[in-house]
């Protein structure tokens, strides 16, 4: 004699198969949404523990950050720049800068300057590139 939860017919196992099938899709999609919810959780909790960015303000914008140069400080800098040019034919901006006690990023303005007035010139490209003083130009003075 067979048990009770032993399918004896063809559709008495195709009910058992669909119902076993069914059961594991069940605790399968549990589960899932389980680790959905762990997952998020755990990501909102670190979101309201991550600090927010500072805002700066326009006084503290102004200052803090950077300030612009006045004309007259870029022109003073730039006279500065091509006496080193001049002094050091052949360096690169890095070691102008070094020389003068500026950033790179602070030097290109009056660089592109000197340039555009034909006061010097550049021979290559990027980190590469060396300045000169112009040779047969008449410098601004």
């Amino acid at each position: 004699m067979a048990s009770p939860k032993t399918p004896t017919t063809p559709d008495q196992l195709a009910r058992s198969i669909i119902d076993l099938v069914t059961a594991y899709v069940d605790e399968a999609r549990r589960g899932a949404h389980e680790a959905l919810d762990e997952a998020f959780s755990a990501t909102l909790a670190l979101s309201r523990r991550a600090p927010q960015k500072r805002r700066w303000t326009p006084q503290e914008s102004a200052g803090a950050r950077s300030r612009r140069r006045s004309t007259d400080e870029i022109s003073e800098l730039e006279e500065r720049l091509l006496a080193v040019v001049c002094a050091r034919p052949g360096e690169s901006m890095a070691a102008f800068s070094e020389e003068l006690g500026q950033s790179v990023p602070s030097l290109q303005r009056p660089m592109s300057k000197l340039r555009s007035d034909g006061r010097v010139r550049c021979v290559g490209e990027r980190n590469m590139a060396r300045y000169f003083p112009a040779v047969g130009r008449r410098s601004k003075g």
